[in-house]
């Protein structure tokens, strides 16, 4: 069973910041149940270009924290078509 509850915010056009908290039941005899937090956002510099940050920290004390320079596509782009197509392929080759 997986339990969370998740906040975000808009600060502005350029940042978003967001926490969320949760619970995962242990998926078998010899796993732990987790609970967790984990803080982030990101850093809109256009519409299609975002710095993505987050720190995820654990019952265990773990820490992860990793950082994802994402971009998105207008769906009407020829990349969009061609990132659509070389993923049908993929999915098509399971």
């Amino acid at each position: 069973m997986f339990a969370g509850w998740q906040a975000q915010y808009d600060f502005s056009e350029f940042l978003t910041l967001g926490s969320e908290l949760y619970f995962h039941t242990a998926a078998t005899t010899e796993d732990k149940a987790i609970t967790g937090f984990t803080i982030g956002g990101s850093l809109n510099f256009t519409e299609h270009i975002h710095l993505i940050f987050q720190a995820d920290i654990v019952s265990s004390m773990k820490i992860w924290q990793p950082l994802i320079l994402g971009f998105t596509l207008p769906t009407d782009s020829k990349m969009w078509k061609l990132c659509k197509y070389f993923f049908k392929i993929i999915d098509h080759k399971r």
